[in-house]
């Protein structure tokens, strides 16, 4: 068993790295365990004669300055997207539509009616919740119905609809608008209106960012400064708290034993973990966590031989579309180092099992949680009674805290910093 350590990370995903990271940086000693045998958890970057291609996450939103920081701490430059107020497409109706940019650009959507636009005029002079406009952000409803009450029935089935099921491959009617989207749901919150927080500036940038040579590259650099403190092919099946201290176990030998542990398991893995010891909130939190299970297929082709290249983001489709796909990025656009001159590339985002584009790179699945209806509540409810029955163990990975890298490094640094001052 390894010597004492302040904190035990279990899974060497993003955030687990990026913990691991922090707290190593501030002098703090730290365990890394990884099942598998490699990192970067849902990240993976596939690399072949000049093609990068990013079967999990394609980057992060430069939301947080933080990105900035670690790529420079681990020696890589940080490349941001060049699509800029390039076209993102709307599958409507079986034809393409543009969803025009700018302040005043829905207002030109073709793939609004021209109720439907009229009735998006109204939404800076709509409260925030008839009858209570101080309510609190935690307030549930779901993506519909937020899209519904700000800008109408049409916005909310075409837009709002296309992003829950195209990001987040959700369920609009089902998916918890607070939960998926608190950047909105908090820019609503403070100024009252979407768009009043659009006209300010206060919206969150939606610039894409990678790290140079794709994600892969940071997870490693990242995993080669942990050194020892990284021990791969070590899957945690119990996990326990005996006389203050944690131990992690496999297979009955014990991996770590720690002051505190940081935890990136999926909400289900940590229970089995935790056996006995898991609060009942714990486990109704992880019994009522929808999951899904997608594929991402990317399409390689000479750009001579594609009538409209696609310059710009990519396609979303509602759901009443019954596209084949949740969303297509168009990669050659977003980062045109990641793709051989004169290729294009794009990226499709599927459920489960599909027989097209390129088979080499898409036999592996990922699953995702899907935040549904109450999930504050239950996650609440659920790191409250860790916190009581269990000290010193804190929660992290996308089961709880939001999918995707941003959320991911949120956490990361917020518990990273929590532990390092226990």
């Amino acid at each position: 068993m390894s010597n004492f350590k302040l904190c035990t990370v279990i899974g060497a995903g993003a955030s687990g790295l990026i913990a691991s990271h922090v707290m190593r940086r501030r002098g703090k000693g730290v365990c890394l365990l990884e099942a598998s045998d490699r990192v970067g958890g849902k990240i993976h970057t596939v690399r072949s004669d000049g093609w990068t291609i990013e079967m999990g996450p394609v980057g992060w939103l430069d939301h947080e300055p933080e990105w900035h920081k670690l790529c420079e701490e681990v020696g890589l430059g940080v490349e941001t997207s060049v699509a800029g107020d390039g076209e993102r497409l709307l599958l409507k109706g079986g034809k393409l539509h543009a969803i025009p940019s700018g302040k005043l650009g829905l207002l030109r959507a073709s793939f609004l009616s021209p109720a439907g636009r009229l009735r998006l005029c109204l939404e800076p002079f709509l409260p925030r919740r008839a009858g209570d406009p101080a309510r609190s952000i935690t307030a549930d409803e779901s993506v519909w119905e937020f899209g519904r009450r700000r800008f109408g029935k049409e916005v909310a089935s075409t837009l709002l609809d296309a992003a829950a099921s195209g990001l987040f491959a959700g369920d609009s009617k089902t998916m918890s608008f607070p939960a998926a989207f608190p950047h909105l749901a908090a820019a609503e919150k403070k100024h009252g209106s979407l768009v009043r927080a659009a006209w300010k500036g206060t919206a969150p940038s939606d610039a894409l960012c990678t790290s140079e040579g794709g994600l892969q590259n940071f997870s490693e650099r990242l995993a080669e400064g942990l050194g020892s403190s990284l021990q791969l092919n070590a899957p945690v099946d119990s996990l326990r708290l005996e006389n203050g201290q944690w131990i992690a176990t496999s297979k009955g030998e014990a991996l770590s034993q720690s002051q505190t542990v940081f935890s990136t398991a999926p909400a289900g893995a940590l229970v089995q973990m935790l056996g006995h010891a898991a609060p009942p909130e714990l486990r109704t939190f992880a019994e009522t966590l929808v999951t899904t299970s997608l594929r991402s297929i990317p399409f390689r082709f000479d750009e001579s031989a594609i009538l409209r290249p696609g310059k710009g983001f990519g396609i979303l489709a509602p759901s009443s579309e019954n596209a084949p796909f949740l969303n297509i990025q168009f990669t050659h656009s977003i980062f045109p180092s990641q793709v051989p001159p004169g290729k294009a590339l794009f990226r499709a985002l599927v459920r489960g099992k599909e027989s097209q584009g390129d088979r080499s790179l898409s036999e592996e699945t990922q699953q995702i949680p899907i935040y549904t209806l109450g999930h504050l509540e239950r996650l609440a409810a659920a790191e409250q009674a860790v916190a009581r029955a269990l000290p010193g163990l804190y929660l992290g990975g996308d089961s709880f805290f939001g999918v995707g890298l941003n959320p991911a490094l949120r956490r990361a640094m917020l518990c990273a910093d929590r532990i390092c001052n226990t």
